[in-house]
């Protein structure tokens, strides 16, 4: 990337500032996206692990987990918190099976 050096009043800086800023808001949209990629990915991994009817009793405790916690998701940390509270129902269901 180039950034043209205009030396009037620190117009160099805000040239800069801009720059690093619209990287940063692409960066996280592109996390963002990922996020959603993987945890449709491992959606789609539990659910044939698992099965249609391990799924929806997961999902509910889940749901049940994350309203009795009552906090504010960050949604980049929210697949990596979903796994984290599916796997050890996803071991119990497995577990029950053999």
């Amino acid at each position: 990337m180039f950034v043209r050096i205009v030396e009037e009043n620190g117009h160099v800086m805000k040239l800069r500032m801009t720059m690093m800023i619209t990287i940063s808001c692409v960066a996280l949209n592109v996390a963002r996206i990922w996020s959603i990629l993987i945890q449709a990915v491992l959606m789609i991994m539990l659910v044939m692990l698992v099965g249609v009817d391990g799924m929806v009793t997961m999902m509910m405790t889940t749901m049940k987990i994350m309203t009795m916690m009552k906090k504010k998701i960050n949604y980049c940390n929210y697949g990596a918190g979903q796994i984290a509270l599916l796997l050890p129902h996803y071991y119990m269901l497995q577990s029950e099976k053999d």
